[in-house]
């Protein structure tokens, strides 16, 4: 199953601070969705609560506090890692370096990934979170520029070379616009592929046919 999910925080340092929201859609190896949810989780203190933040995602501290609790978020993903095991994670990324020196930059790295591993570390069962998550399913927006063929590998680019409605920094929209994009590299590598076999099957029936 392939998890495709964006979050908005509390504060702009990956280091500290909280998960508000989360988006996710599962869809599954046929590119159809099979699960489809907004997550949001109570913030936990205001000492990170930064108004550069607010201004971003729209989220104030009065609304963030009546959210639920966090370890709600963190019990409903381990039970969908259970029930849909997961084979991809694509999310947004600044870089594909994990095991940077730089903590700051390592965070910055993966920052859904990290928040989220930061989550289950507070309020819930991070090893089981390894374990159904490990670092090796994530795939990320500069992987998907990549195959794309697209120099800037923000999600912001990519949208706009797929001319996909983008309401950048609204965890929904940024989820399903990754899922789209994934949607439409899938069809393209799956028509290269087919095309491919088939002039493959036609090179050796004409080669079978020469014998004969």
């Amino acid at each position: 199953m392939i998890y495709f999910l964006d979050t908005e925080f509390s504060n702009l340092d990956p280091i500290s601070g909280d998960i508000l929201v989360m988006y996710l859609v599962i869809d599954n190896e046929q590119n159809e969705t099979v699960y489809e949810k907004e997550f949001r989780c109570q913030v936990q203190s205001r000492k990170y609560w930064e108004s550069e933040a607010e201004d971003i995602h729209g989220i104030s501290y009065t609304e963030a506090s009546l959210y639920p609790h966090p370890k709600e978020m963190c019990a409903s993903l381990l039970e969908l890692g259970e029930k849909y095991p997961c084979t991809k994670m694509v999310m947004q990324t600044t870089s594909n370096s994990w095991f940077d020196n730089d903590r700051k930059k390592r965070a910055w790295a993966w920052i859904d990934y990290y928040y989220l591993e930061l989550t289950f570390r507070k309020h819930g069962n991070h090893y089981e979170f390894y374990k159904l998550f490990p670092l090796s399913v994530r795939e990320s927006t500069i992987d998907l520029a990549k195959k794309a063929g697209i120099k800037k590998r923000g999600l912001k680019h990519l949208a706009e070379q797929f001319n996909l409605e983008l309401n950048h920094h609204d965890a929904k929209s940024d989820t399903l616009v990754m899922r789209d994009i994934w949607q439409i590299l899938t069809r393209n590598t799956k028509k290269t592929a087919s095309r491919t076999t088939t002039t493959s099957r036609k090179t050796v029936y004409g080669f079978q046919q020469t014998l004969l």
